[in-house]
């Protein structure tokens, strides 16, 4: 049942509103798919193909992981500025202390000759995440002052507690150790989320907006462009149920080849 008479009305008009948007998806689905319940209601609409997806993506928490692209790679300048133009929320880079420079490379400082220091440069309007791939507490004070002009909302993961007492002297969020968890997918799926907290990885499952739905903040994507899957799990417990249906169809359908072959 409907919760209420205003909420079947709305549906019943999107539905109508959008038939056409539906009828395209058979041809091509980049423009129209089904979407998750919008905030505030109960229900789930296709969004109308005229719509930009852009705000909806930067709604959802989508963040670049590693600012990702097939022609740029990880962890470019470049690729960060695409990462933006193409509608992520956030982006997030790998960095790599040596001689007063966070060099942008996952493995090795020498591997890049790009730095934090050119990417902030760059004024990009989106949210930050550095991966400090460091021990160093001698970096803390040069990533403070680098950092401290950034109008968007950051956050630095650290793998060493010696880096904490500065970062938190700053008042700058910190991922992994400290207020702001970083979730495996799959510690996510068995165990749930922890706020706040984020992920990654569960594009290449369909599953991120499962994640946002149960509470997650940010979902990273390798992905070139934000995107939602076509089949949305409203939060783990539907997705648990899902998969024990096809269990038992798959159980019904080996006793039914057993007992014919008896």
């Amino acid at each position: 049942m409907w919760p209420n008479l205003a909420e079947a009305l709305a549906w019943r008009h999107a539905a109508l509103k959008h038939i056409t948007c539906l009828c395209d998806c058979f041809f091509d689905d980049k423009f129209c798919k089904l979407r998750r319940p919008r905030k505030g209601t109960s229900y789930g609409i296709f969004v109308p193909c005229a719509e930009s997806s852009l705000a909806l993506h930067k709604h959802m928490s989508l963040w670049s992981h590693a600012c990702s692209h097939s022609v740029y790679g990880s962890n470019t300048l470049e690729g960060c500025k695409q990462a933006v133009e193409n509608g992520f929320a956030g982006i997030e880079v790998d960095a790599q202390y040596h001689g007063g420079h966070f060099y942008l490379h996952h493995d090795h400082w020498s591997l890049s000759n790009e730095t934090l220091q050119q990417l902030l440069e760059l004024n990009l309007t989106a949210d930050l995440w550095i991966d400090l791939k460091t021990s160093d507490v001698n970096s803390m004070h040069r990533l403070i002052s680098l950092v401290s002009e950034f109008q968007h909302r950051l956050i630095v993961e650290v793998y060493d507690q010696n880096l904490l007492p500065a970062l938190h002297s700053a008042n700058i969020t910190v991922a992994r150790l400290g207020t702001f968890h970083v979730v495996d997918p799959w510690e996510y799926i068995f165990y749930g989320v922890k706020t706040p907290c984020a992920t990654w990885n569960l594009d290449m499952f369909c599953l991120q907006d499962m994640f946002l739905a149960d509470g997650g903040d940010i979902a990273m994507t390798r992905f070139e462009r934000p995107w939602h899957c076509d089949v949305y799990f409203p939060g783990r417990c539907v997705f648990y149920i899902v998969l024990l249906t096809l269990w038992l169809v798959l159980m019904y359908g080996t006793f039914r080849i057993i007992r014919r072959a008896r």
